[in-house]
C-alpha cells in the first residue's frame, strides 16, 4: 500500500476441495509476506478460519470478516474509490484479464467471487478494521 490506497497483487481462480484451499492460502500467506488473511466467516470459510487459527503456519492469524447486504450492494459501496484510481492491479499478470471480464460483467456474468472479495477487502480495509495490522511497501509490482 502507498497511500492508503490497496494493490491487488494476485489472483488465485482455482475450485478446491477444503484440504487443498488451505494449503493453497498458506502457501500464498508465505509468498506475499503477508500481514492478515481475511476469510468470509460464512459456510466452509468459518472452518477454515478456525483451522488456520489452531495450526501453527508461520502465517498471521486470520480475520473473521462477516459482510453486510448483498454482493451487489458490496460492490456498489466500494465503486467510487475504484472509479477514483484508490485500487491498484499489476500492468500485467497472468489472471488480469480473467479479473477484467468478471469485473465488466458483473453482476450477470458467469462468475462473481473475485469481484465479491475484492469488494469485502475494500470494505474491511477502508471501514478501518484494519488499521493495526503492519504494512510493507510493496516494489516491483
Amino acid at each position: 500500500m502507498v497511500g492508503g490506497d490497496p494493490y491487488l497483487l494476485d489472483v488465485d481462480r482455482a475450485r478446491r476441495d477444503f484440504p487443498s484451499l488451505k494449503r493453497r492460502i498458506v502457501e500464498l500467506a508465505i509468498q506475499w509476506n503477508a500481514r492478515n488473511i481475511i476469510i468470509e466467516d460464512k459456510g466452509s470459510g468459518t472452518s477454515l478460519i478456525q483451522q488456520l487459527r489452531s495450526e501453527h503456519h508461520g502465517t498471521p492469524y486470520s480475520t473473521a470478516f462477516l459482510p453486510r447486504d448483498d454482493k451487489i450492494t458490496r460492490l456498489h459501496a466500494q465503486s467510487a474509490r475504484i472509479e477514483a484510481g484508490h485500487v491498484w492491479l499489476p500492468e500485467r499478470a497472468p489472471s488480469l484479464e480473467d479479473l477484467r471480464a468478471e469485473i465488466a460483467s458483473f453482476p450477470h456474468g458467469r462468475h462473481d467471487d473475485q469481484v465479491d472479495s475484492i469488494s469485502q477487502f475494500l470494505s474491511w480495509h477502508f471501514s478501518g478494521m484494519s488499521k493495526g495490522v503492519q504494512l510493507v511497501q510493496l516494489v516491483g509490482v
